[in-house]
């Protein structure tokens, strides 16, 4: 295996990471939506504002690498803002109908080369 292929089968795989993250946190938001009609008292922490907590923690502490774990946070945020207001029923701006979109997209090509492949035989 080339240094090219090893760098893209990382890059593959962080995709592939990013999405199931992406995935429980989707279903993350239908039970956490499920579990707010059935409390007794509401949580007033959301998604975002826990990762807000997260990345302010990591900051805090310092340690080695924290700047990389940071900005990975961040972009988690911006997928979790995305989540949250879709599960309240609000407006995307265009940014986040954009990641939203880049995001079916890339699944939708992942599934049409899984389909080519199967077919081929690989």
């Amino acid at each position: 295996m080339t240094v090219q292929e090893l760098i893209e089968s990382q890059e593959e795989e962080i995709v592939h990471l990013e999405e199931m993250i992406v995935s429980f946190m989707d279903q993350s938001c239908h039970s956490l939506t499920r579990l707010q009609a059935i409390a007794l008292s509401p949580n007033p922490l959301t998604t975002p504002d826990y990762i807000d907590m997260l990345i302010e923690g990591e900051k805090a502490e310092a340690k080695v690498g924290y700047q990389a774990r940071v900005r990975s946070l961040e972009e988690m945020r911006e997928k979790a803002t995305i989540i949250s207001r879709v599960a309240k029923r609000q407006k995307l701006t265009n940014t986040e109908e954009k990641l939203s979109r880049e995001k079916e997209e890339t699944q939708k090509k992942k599934a049409f080369l899984k389909k080519v492949g199967h077919f081929f035989g690989y």
